[in-house]
C-alpha cells in the first residue's frame, strides 16, 4: 500500500521473497511465486504473512476458494490483520457471497477505522444489495480522509444516479474528474452516467479521454462503442466493441452487443456467432450493460496493478492506496 498522510496507516508491511507474486508475475505466471510461498508455508506453518501472499496469488488467478482458505488461515494466526479481512471479502464477492464480503469489511474497519478501502468496498457492496443508505454513509466516511480514494466520489455518485439525484451524481463524477484528471476511471464513470442521462457527445468525449489516460482500459472502449452505436456509426462501433473483447475475452456484453451492431449491418451470420458467445459466457440482461457495475467490475482494471503503481488522491496529499487487494 502507498502512504497517504495522515491518519490513514497503511504501511508497506508485506515483503515476502523480495514480493516474489510481483517478480513472478513479471516473469510470465504465478506458478513460482506460489511454489515459493508453499514452501514457506510448510518451512514455518504459522508464518501468517505466507499464507497472505499465497491468498494474494491464488486470487490473482482466480482461484477463490483457495484463496479464501489461505486468508482465513492468515486471520486465525494473526487475527488483527486487517488487510486479510479486506482480501477475504473480495474473494467471498467473486464467490457471490455479498453478506460475508460485508461481514469481512465490517471487521476490516472494526479492527483498522482508517481503512479507506473498506469502506468504499462495503459501501459498493451495500449499493449492489440496494441498501442506499448504508452505502451513502460508507462512502460519505470515506470521502471525509485526506487522501481518500476517488472510487469514493464515483461510488456515490452512482448511488445518487440509482435514486435519480442526477445533479448529486454529475457533482460528484465532476469531482471525482477534478481530484483525479489523470484518473482514466473518473472519466470511464462520468462517462456512463451521460450515456445513462442521453448526453452521448459528452460521454464520447469522456471515454475517448479515458482511453488516451489507460489505453488498455476496455470498459471505455465498451462504453464508446454504446455511443458510435446510438449514433448509427455502427463500423466504429464494431472497432470499439472488438477492441473491448480484445482485452477482456470474457465480457459476455460486450459481445451481445457486437452482435448487435453485426446484426444492423446485414451481417447475420456474424451475429449469432457473437450471440452465441455472450450466451455460453453466461449474458442474461442487456439493460445491465451500462447501468450495473458489480463490485469485481467496479475495481477491474485496478483490482491486480502493476507493482509499484500508483493512484491520484485529493489535491493536498500524496499518492493513494490501491484500491484493489491489500498488499
Amino acid at each position: 500500500m502507498r502512504d497517504c498522510g495522515a491518519p490513514l496507516r497503511f504501511k508497506p508491511d508485506l515483503v515476502v521473497y523480495n514480493d516474489p507474486i510481483a517478480a513472478n508475475s513479471n516473469q510470465g505466471g504465478y506458478g513460482k511465486a506460489l511454489a515459493d510461498l508453499t514452501k514457506a508455508i510448510r518451512l514455518d506453518p504459522k508464518y501468517s504473512m505466507a499464507f497472505f501472499d499465497r491468498g494474494l496469488a491464488y486470487g490473482r488467478k482466480g482461484a477463490y476458494e483457495k484463496a479464501v482458505a489461505d486468508c482465513t488461515e492468515a486471520i486465525r494466526l494473526d487475527p488483527k490483520n486487517a488487510k486479510a479481512y479486506y482480501n477475504r471479502a473480495v474473494f467471498y464477492y467473486a464467490k457471490g457471497d455479498h453478506g460475508k464480503a460485508i461481514a469481512d469489511l465490517s471487521e476490516a474497519i472494526r479492527i483498522d477505522p482508517y481503512f479507506v478501502q473498506s469502506y468504499i468496498s462495503r459501501g459498493k457492496a451495500y449499493d449492489e444489495k440496494g441498501d442506499y443508505e448504508k452505502a451513502l454513509a460508507d462512502y460519505i466516511t470515506a470521502s471525509s480522509f485526506k487522501g481518500f480514494d476517488i472510487a469514493a466520489y464515483c461510488g456515490r455518485g452512482d448511488v445518487y444516479a440509482k435514486l435519480g439525484d442526477y445533479d448529486k451524481a454529475l457533482a460528484d463524477y465532476n469531482e471525482a474528474v477534478g481530484y483525479g484528471p489523470e484518473e482514466a476511471q473518473a472519466y470511464g464513470f462520468r462517462g456512463d452516467f451521460y450515456v445513462k442521462t442521453g448526453s452521448y457527445e459528452k460521454a464520447f468525449g469522456d471515454y475517448t479521454e479515458a482511453i488516451r489516460l489507460k489505453p488498455d482500459y476496455g470498459h471505455a472502449y465498451h462504453g464508446r462503442a454504446v455511443v458510435y452505436e446510438n449514433q448509427g456509426a455502427h463500423d466504429k462501433a464494431i472497432a470499439d466493441f472488438s477492441e473491448a473483447i480484445r482485452l477482456d475475452p470474457e465480457g459476455a456484453a460486450a459481445y451481445q452487443m457486437w452482435g448487435n451492431a453485426h446484426l444492423k449491418k446485414g451481417d447475420k451470420a456474424k451475429a449469432e456467432a457473437d450471440f452465441s458467445k455472450a450466451k455460453a459466457l453466461g449474458f442474461k440482461d442487456i439493460d445491465k450493460v451500462i447501468a450495473s457495475r458489480p463490485m469485481l467490475a467496479f475495481f477491474l482494471h485496478n483490482w491486480f496493478p502493476t507493482p509499484g503503481a500508483t493512484r491520484t488522491c485529493r489535491k493536498d496529499s500524496g499518492p493513494s492506496p490501491e484500491p484493489t487487494l491489500a498488499r
